[in-house]
């Protein structure tokens, strides 16, 4: 084709693409294709990062292919990609000694490289494009999680809320004042002056979370455990509200509020 590669020219493009045979031919291709006809031609390394860049796009979507069906198919070594992506060896290797099949997977399909004792992934293209597919996936998990946490806890605030204004309704004034004075923060609206309709309203009252639990607890309803074990479980489920904790949760915290939320609502919600 009337292009020369010098030694210089090859080391470059091996180190780029850690001597993957696919993206290196790629590359060359591109390069082909961009060097006018006025051959022969020495290609340099500006010519490289050039056709490099043209096929940015093109690279990111094959390695993508490649990447999902990892995920797909073989799971167990993605995530030891996703290891050494993050630059958490010690874990990679400790993930190595348990399954060895694994590593020579990643080894045989030119996804990692070994140099010396060490592990790596083979290029940079693809080190970069496994942390991006790492963060949407963290971040549609996020948003997984903040649709349950919003609707589960929006459910039993309106359940509590039906349940605490039917309670309050068989009170005494005297007693209802009181209950007000005993349960309601401070730092409310909510004062011994207003109805159950007022305290109580779905839409409108001023209640905080926190605040529900209190009447629930001081009104004794479907209380049937230590109440000390009840309010542990309410501030669970209140600690991850989005505007509390809005920047990550991570899998122990989300199972936690799991077991949490599970229990008040075998306790306050009816049947479906």
């Amino acid at each position: 084709m009337g292009l020369d590669f010098d030694a210089g020219v090859i080391n470059h493009i091996h180190s780029r693409f850690g001597g993957h045979p696919f993206f290196m031919r790629q590359l060359c291709s591109a390069i082909h294709r961009m060097v006018d006809s006025n051959r022969p031609r020495r290609v340099s390394i500006s010519n490289c990062r050039e056709a490099e860049t043209n096929m940015a796009a093109t690279n990111a979507r094959y390695i993508g292919d490649i990447l999902y069906k990892l995920k797909e198919f073989y799971p167990a070594e993605y995530e030891m990609l996703e290891l050494l992506a993050s630059g958490d060896i010690a874990t990679f290797h400790e993930a190595a000694a348990q399954g060895q099949e694994l590593v020579e997977h990643l080894l045989g399909y030119g996804l990692i490289v070994k140099r010396g004792d060490d592990y790596e992934i083979a290029f940079e293209l693809m080190r970069d494009e496994v942390r991006s597919l790492s963060k949407k996936s963290s971040a549609k998990d996020l948003a997984t999680m903040r649709e349950e946490i919003g609707r589960r806890r929006n459910r039993l605030e309106e359940e509590l809320r039906r349940q605490l204004f039917y309670w309050a309704r068989t009170l005494p004034n005297s007693d209802w004042k009181q209950s007000i004075v005993t349960c309601v923060s401070k730092n409310t609206t909510v004062d011994s002056s207003q109805t159950p309709q007022q305290v109580f309203s779905i839409g409108k009252s001023q209640l905080y979370f926190l605040d529900l639990m209190r009447f629930a607890i001081y009104a004794r309803i479907s209380l049937d455990a230590d109440a000390r074990s009840v309010e542990q479980d309410f501030v669970i489920v209140n600690r991850l509200r989005a505007d509390a904790h809005a920047k990550s949760i991570s899998a122990e915290e989300f199972s936690k509020w799991k077991e949490a939320i599970e229990r008040l609502e075998d306790r306050y919600l009816p049947p479906d």
